[in-house]
């Protein structure tokens, strides 16, 4: 990955320096909006940490060592794309195969690779951080109100737009109606597994992402549903608990238990600081090549899909990207607004953006059957989720500056005003 590992480059007594600024809860752990700054509702950043930001960050340094293959992954999966594709169409019997070891459809050797690519971020996870997450809110709050108030409506909205009105005598009446199911049934649902890679290749706050992440899953048992109904006027959805459950214990839990094992592991011995990063360093490249994979594998299994209706799936990815832009873009820019951290911003608006693709494929199978056009719309976001959220993560690496310029602005405005105010005080002030 590009720059799961940048955080490895600090040295340990730069990884003490910086931890408050980089890990939840830890305050200040961002900077102040005007409007906070002055009610005095929150911290801004001390001369020492504003002075860190200005300094090279280690992403810089790994950048200038990493090989062409982690530099231009998005080339990478593009060729991924076209040869999953190519190989699917012209061996069928491999899909056949691969869908031999699919569980609950959760396909098991793609739960490995997830593993491969999640492990490097599990081991940044740091328990303290985590204790002290209800210090520091705002990521949460704001992910969690995009998840569910916003993604949901933003999802029907768009369906009803194409495929009823502007798609109106592209498809049956049938047609546009499984659409729409499909796209709800998408749109609805949180990502749980890919949102820790995505976030390792922005080099954002694992601790946050980890809570996000377990508290989507609490609310998707008790909001999914409920919604899906509201949207859809359908009584009888059951949720697909096996699938649920197997996607928590596979995708968080273990590669969380097999990153706090190796923490407890390798820190007990001398060293053992250089000792960790020296793994995450090993593990980063090969996480890169799990990616690839994974996306080989994912068009490889869904060649069939693409070949046997390619202007049905270009027409239905159109709102699928749409959505996940928007929703994108008004994440990132809420952040921006209230001057989340920069380490938090990213991730939260990658999971503001991203789907849990597995439990809608699961769920549109089990409601409407496998020729249905809700599963087709289910498939197509499974096959649009890697390349847009890559595009996501190339738009937030490079915003990174700009985005922590505004920042120190508004901490310099702060700086300002205090003084002002200070000096109004003494000037104003008993002289007895």
């Amino acid at each position: 990955m590009t720059e799961a590992a940048t955080a490895n480059a600090e040295t340990p007594t730069q990884s003490n320096e910086t931890s408050n600024v980089n890990e939840i809860g830890d305050a200040p752990a961002h900077y102040c909006s005007p409007s906070e700054s002055e009610s005095g509702s929150c911290v801004p950043l001390s001369e020492s940490q504003s002075e860190l930001l200005e300094e090279p960050t280690s992403a810089t340094l790994v950048e200038a060592k990493i090989g062409c293959f982690a530099k231009y992954l998005t080339v990478w999966v593009a060729l991924a794309m076209f040869a999953g594709t190519l190989i699917g169409s012209l061996v069928p019997s491999i899909p056949e195969t691969i869908e031999k070891a699919t569980v609950a459809n959760i396909w098991i050797p793609g739960s490995v690779l997830v593993w491969i690519m999640v492990y490097p971020m599990m081991l940044k996870v740091r328990w303290s951080a985590l204790r002290n997450v209800h210090q520091n809110p705002g990521g949460l709050l704001l992910t969690t109100f995009i998840n569910w108030a916003v993604q949901p409506f933003l999802m029907y909205g768009l369906a009803r737009l194409f495929f009823t009105i502007i798609y109106s005598g592209i498809f049956s009446d049938e047609k546009q109606s499984e659409y729409i199911a499909g796209a709800v049934i998408l749109g609805g649902s949180p990502c749980t597994a890919m949102v820790f890679v995505w976030a390792g290749l922005i080099n954002g706050d694992v601790n946050y992402t980890l809570v996000q992440v377990v508290l989507n899953d609490i609310l998707l048992l008790f909001l999914y549903v409920p919604t899906a109904k509201l949207l859809l006027n359908i009584s009888t959805i059951e949720l697909p608990w096996d699938t649920v459950y197997l996607s928590v214990v596979l995708f968080v839990l273990v590669p969380f238990v097999l990153g706090t094992i190796t923490q407890f592991v390798v820190l007990r011995r001398p060293n053992g600081e250089q000792l960790l990063m020296r793994i995450e360093d090993y593990f980063s490249p090969i996480a890169s090549l799990a990616l690839v994979l994974l996306v080989v594998f994912i068009f490889l299994s869904q060649a069939k899909v693409i070949t046997d209706s390619p202007t049905d799936v270009l027409l239905v990815a159109v709102p699928l990207i749409l959505q996940t832009s928007l929703a994108f873009f008004l994440t990132y820019g809420l952040a921006y607004y209230f001057c989340l951290n920069h380490l938090i911003a990213g991730p939260a608006a990658l999971i503001g953006s991203s789907n849990f693709f597995e439990l809608a494929v699961a769920l549109a199978l089990t409601v409407y059957g496998p020729q249905s056009g809700a599963v087709l719309v289910t498939v197509v976001g499974v096959l649009v989720e890697v390349p847009i959220m890559l595009l996501e993560v190339n738009i937030i690496k490079r915003s990174k500056q700009w985005y922590n310029n505004r920042a120190e602005d508004e901490h310099r405005k702060f700086k300002r005003r205090t003084t002002d105010m200070t000096g109004r005080a003494v000037t104003t002030g008993p002289t007895g």
